[in-house]
């Protein structure tokens, strides 16, 4: 009964998170969810799964919600972490599909989408600075950081390589 109940309040949270966050945005959510108020994932595990959730195909909350709920509960928790972040912009998409060309017309859900965006960006970089720790200062790391920074504004490589490249040198080099 009790992982039942837990499977209820862990669909009700990704449901919140998929209802609330706007590109990118959902990572700090997810930290705030399961790491710090229902302690489903520690700070390590929860780092391991952003990882995942951004090395795999498509959108990175559905990978990370589908490992949140594997490590929770197994494969019921994948499909239950799965089904309820996916359920609400499933909703969203099918209500506005109709209406999409009409309503981004409009000066204000232009205004509206880049506020989104700034705030997306500014939630995750929040994110990764608090991840990272006092770790980020370290020169070597800062410097891993600036480049990846540079390679990817001026679109001179791709993010998953980038990833992968991050944590072979901070694993060689011991950083």
């Amino acid at each position: 009964m009790e992982m039942i109940a837990t499977l209820v309040h862990f669909f009700l949270t990704m449901l919140y998170i998929s209802l609330i966050a706007f590109g990118g945005s959902a990572q700090p959510l997810f930290e705030q969810f399961t790491v710090l108020q229902n302690h489903w994932l520690s700070q390590t595990d929860f780092a391991a799964v952003l990882a995942f959730g951004y090395s795999t195909p498509g959108p990175a909350v559905f990978g990370t919600a589908a490992f949140i709920g594997y490590r929770l509960a197994g494969l019921p928790g994948a499909v239950v972490g799965s089904v309820g972040i996916f359920t609400v912009p499933l909703l969203a998409s099918l209500i506005t599909a109709k209406y999409l060309t009409t309503i981004l017309e409009k000066p204000s859900a232009k205004a509206f989408i880049r506020g989104v965006g700034l705030a997306a960006s500014g939630l995750l970089a929040a994110t990764a600075l608090h991840i990272a720790g006092p770790n980020w200062l370290h020169p070597a790391n800062f410097a891993i950081m600036l480049l990846a920074y540079i390679l990817l504004t001026r679109k001179l490589s791709n993010p998953l390589l980038l990833l992968v490249g991050g944590g072979l040198v901070t694993t060689i080099f011991g950083i």
